[in-house]
């Protein structure tokens, strides 16, 4: 009977010591200070607006890769939709490891650009027609970030 209470003393012990280091790593990365994954979403957008003087909000809406990539973007058609991914797909061996997701400024409906900040602080910015069902890529720009 000892041996039991013991047991599920030690048990009890392990696992409050368990939570109480995955507490303590969760709060330092949540509370550190940093900016938070949106804030930096943000940042990267204004970025591009601004490396490329995509200023004019009105002509030009952006769309992250959430929106795009995920259910919340109603707006779009679905064909506008599927050229958006057939343009990004084209962009496979320009996206590396260490780049910040994508953004899409789409132009109309026949113009998309989509802006790549790089790790290693330059913004590339790929222009695609996308008047057809298959993307014609224009140009790619290439940008020290401002």
């Amino acid at each position: 009977m000892k041996r039991m209470k013991f047991s599920l003393v030690a048990i009890a012990l392990s696992l409050g010591l368990l939570a109480g280091l995955l507490i303590y790593a969760i709060s330092d990365d949540v509370f550190s200070g940093g900016l938070s994954y949106q804030e930096k979403e943000i940042n990267v957008e204004a970025s591009i607006r601004k490396t490329f003087a995509l200023n004019d909000s009105k002509k030009i809406k952006s769309y992250s890769m959430d929106e795009v990539f995920g259910k919340k973007v109603k707006e779009l058609s679905s064909e506008v939709h599927k050229r958006i991914i057939s343009a990004y797909t084209m962009l496979d061996n320009e996206v590396k490891t260490g780049d910040f997701k994508a953004f899409f400024f789409l132009k109309g409906e026949d113009r998309l650009l989509i802006g790549i900040k790089h790790g290693d602080g330059t913004i590339s910015l790929a222009e695609f027609d996308i008047s057809t069902d298959q993307p014609v890529k224009i140009k790619t720009q290439t940008k020290q970030a401002i």
